[in-house]
């Protein structure tokens, strides 16, 4: 129930509750395509934030258990690339 409250407090949260800075240092890219400039963040950054966001007027984390969530999932590597040249590196080894 607690992760579902913080989920919802997230998504009604509007951009601007996250202060111009912190959008800036996470910049991680920016195209222009011609037409419009796209900006790409760092979400490791954004998500930082959002994690030591405290509640008005409290001492207490904001969205703690979420921040924790999206922690872990931006961690996971999104290949196997590594640990694969390295199994078949050794297995040339072998031979």
């Amino acid at each position: 129930d607690k992760v579902c409250e913080e989920f919802l407090d997230y998504q009604s949260m509007s951009k601007d509750e996250i202060p111009k800075d912190i959008w800036d240092e996470a910049i991680c890219d920016e195209q222009d395509d011609g037409y419009n400039k796209v900006t790409y963040h760092r979400k490791d950054r954004i998500w930082s934030y959002l994690g030591e966001m405290k509640l008005p007027g409290m001492n207490t984390a904001r969205l703690f258990r979420i921040a924790k969530v999206a922690n872990v999932i931006i961690t996971i590597p999104h290949s196997n690339a590594g640990r694969t040249s390295v199994f078949s590196h050794s297995q040339n080894q072998k031979r």
